[in-house]
């Protein structure tokens, strides 16, 4: 059973509660990733083009820690996208941290949309849980 901690709604906490593990996982993962959307894009926006190889490996990723119950957002360079340049293998993964160092576009992103991530996570947990919920009874 997760133990959801949600601040001033004492209904939607009775929600979660009954909620078995899997489906509030399934519930969660949904609400994050589309949280995850609005910076992505933005990130995809203020970043640097040089190749365009980083822009395109922008990606987002909902990871889950089955222990610990918690579920994570990452919004970077994913791994699986390579190109050459000037003749010379590149991975955008490999080198992102150093272009948000320089000429930040990750960060920037994050804020931007802070506000934005919380109430749509706030709004997508709530109606999700009501929504299985309505199922199992």
């Amino acid at each position: 059973m997760p133990d959801a901690h949600v601040i001033g709604d004492k209904a939607l906490a009775k929600i979660f509660k009954q909620l078995p593990g899997r489906i509030f996982r399934k519930v969660a993962r949904a609400s994050v990733s589309k949280a995850l959307t609005p910076v992505t894009k933005s990130a995809k926006r203020r970043v640097r083009v040089q190749t365009g190889l980083l822009k395109k490996s922008i990606g987002k990723k909902v990871k889950t820690y089955s222990r610990s119950q918690n579920i994570a957002g990452i919004v970077g360079a994913r791994n699986e996208i390579e190109g050459e340049f000037k003749g010379k293998k590149r991975k955008p993964a490999k080198y992102s941290h150093l272009v948000e160092r320089t000429h930040p576009f990750l960060r920037p992103a994050f804020d931007e949309n802070q506000k934005q991530m919380i109430e749509t996570l706030s709004k997508d947990l709530a109606a999700g849980a009501i929504r299985e919920a309505q199922k199992i009874k």
